[in-house]
């Protein structure tokens, strides 16, 4: 197929007022909910799943931001949401899970994608890893928890939605690339992403489309409550820096590649697209916004913000038609990354200006220069562009062990000493990175906490990947860890004397320093609140 080229012609526009943009979006919006089909589905060239998972992420986050429930009567697309979820539920299935050999990758462990212990994934018909991705997004944005779904003839009936949810990022886990099969060349990225369809020890090379999101839908299923395995993102690491071009002075430092370093085929060359996947990426294996390889990236923007767009050549995202999914993958990488502006050049007000400019009078924008897609999906793009539509702000999730050696973590309420807890290092996560000052320990995660009264760096234990409150003894693991001391009396206050006899999670935050970007940390590990034997009954 040969590339569409559209030149960088772009009607002249004036700057989109906010107002403007707010009248946009509604018009918007209300066209795309009048291109609902019958069966719940809207209709695109990528297939109906995938279109309608786009569609419902845009209504339900706007009811979010009208404090709405998706499902609420009072919303006036409530109606449209419950027909498009149940059409999303009729196109799911379930498959057997495998273990998955990383012993020779990055993991260097053989990992289970069933985090849930069910023994089973939920994968969306259509582009598998492609649907199921943006289907996820979909489904953690509009749903609740402990929401039932009642869809007879569908192999959810009766399931939570987070039930569901988490199934699908199981299949993710398990649709990963894996990184024992052959290559068909030196420069293939096979270890780490995602391709149409899953990759169990598979020998297809993953891409850079696909992997994006997929990566979208687990970042809004962590957001949700899912539990996405932390060799996933052990994994994932691997494939962006094996697809992200090196910065040897050519056109294409830091961007990113389709398949591999010089790839060739309608695939050929990076291009904003693709580089916008790559940094949303970045942010959800935890990198700070400035990071080098962050900066290589948006270096890359930076040079190409202003060439032509197409069919992924030219790589900018310019024209008139301009590049609508180059605009929605910047967007969501910019955004989750927390990058508002980078080179002076303000990504969101340039975007906007163009979109609203581009809109048709009945509320849809029509044509992309990619030559691709219908003005259904286009126009969620547009939309989800628009409103600056991705997952909240990543926190980077940490192992944490309280009284290192120890397994389980008795406390006493009693004891005048200090509590000695570790913040653990593995082989993608540096303590040295973490600001010591800005931990806190807390009983709720939403309260000031107590801080620790002194810190240092010592190998003392090994990350323990069960479930919370389990636990191991295992020491030191030839990782550095970040060690602190707390004063017990004052984690006691924290109101554990009411938690008497009881095993409860104690949550540790914080923060990496400054110059690593700031990024949030968070991990848990369980304490046994030890009766008080001297009180009477």
């Amino acid at each position: 197929m040969a590339a569409v080229l559209i030149l960088s012609s772009v009607t002249v526009v004036s700057a989109a007022t906010e107002v403007e943009i707010n009248n946009s979006i509604m018009m918007g919006l209300e066209w795309l909910a009048n291109d609902q089909e019958g069966d719940g589905s809207w209709p695109d060239y990528y297939g109906d799943e995938a279109t309608t998972g786009l569609a419902l992420l845009k209504l339900c986050e706007y009811a979010k931001e009208q404090g709405l429930d998706p499902y609420d009567p009072d919303y006036i697309y409530s109606s449209n949401v419950t027909a498009g979820l149940n059409y999303l539920y009729s196109r799911m299935s379930v498959v057997d899970l495998s273990l998955q050999n990383h012993t020779a990758g990055a993991s260097g462990m053989i990992d289970d994608p069933d985090s849930n212990g069910n023994g089973v994934g939920i994968y969306m018909s259509g582009y598998n890893s492609y649907t199921t991705g943006i289907g996820l997004s979909a489904l953690s944005v509009c749903g609740l928890p402990e929401r039932v779904v009642n869809a007879p003839n569908t192999v959810v009936d009766g399931m939570t939605q987070a039930q569901i949810a988490q199934d699908m990022v199981d299949w993710l886990a398990y649709a990963q690339s894996d990184y024992n099969y052959d290559y068909t060349g030196d420069n293939d990225c096979g270890e780490g992403g995602w391709y149409y369809w899953a990759l169990d020890n598979s020998n297809t090379v993953p891409d850079n489309s696909n992997t994006g999101y997929a990566v979208l839908g687990l970042s809004y299923a962590e957001d949700f409550g899912s539990t996405v395995p932390q060799w996933v993102k052990t994994e994932l690491n691997a494939f962006i820096g094996c697809i992200q071009d090196p910065v040897n002075g050519d056109e294409n430092d830091g961007g990113s590649w389709y398949r591999n370093i010089g790839d060739t085929g309608i695939f050929i060359g990076t291009n904003i697209l693709k580089t916008g996947n790559l940094i949303f990426e970045m942010a959800f294996v935890g990198d700070a916004p400035d990071a080098q390889r962050v900066t290589d990236a948006t270096d890359y923007l930076a040079r190409h913000w202003d060439d032509a767009s197409g069919n992924n050549q030219p790589p900018g995202w310019k024209g008139d038609p301009a590049q609508y999914q180059a605009m929605f993958t910047a967007m969501k990488g910019l955004e989750y990354m927390g990058i508002d502006t980078f080179d002076s050049i303000d990504w969101y007000q340039n975007f906007s200006d163009v979109i609203v400019a581009q809109q048709e009078a009945d509320g849809s924008w029509i044509s992309s220069s990619e030559g691709r897609g219908n003005p259904t999906i286009i126009t969620t793009w547009a939309l989800l562009t628009l409103e600056k539509s991705s997952p909240e702000t990543p926190m980077i999730s940490v192992f944490v062990d309280i009284k290192p050696s120890s397994c389980p973590n008795p406390i006493n309420t009693k004891s005048k000493g200090v509590l000695p807890v570790a913040v653990l290092g593995t082989y993608d996560f540096d303590v040295t990175t973490i600001d010591p000052a800005s931990i806190r320990i807390k009983l709720d995660p939403g309260t000031d906490g107590v801080a620790p009264v002194r810190w240092n760096y010592e190998d003392v234990a090994t990350p323990f990947e069960g479930e919370l409150c389990d636990c191991h003894d295992l020491n030191g693991d030839g990782f550095m860890d970040l060690t602190l001391k707390f004063d017990t009396q004052e984690v006691v206050a924290l109101t554990l004397t009411d938690e008497m006899g009881e095993t409860i999670p104690l949550t540790i935050t914080g923060n990496l320093m400054e110059e690593f970007g700031g990024t949030p940390i968070e991990g848990q590990d369980c304490v046994r609140v030890l009766e008080d034997k001297g009180k009477k009954k």
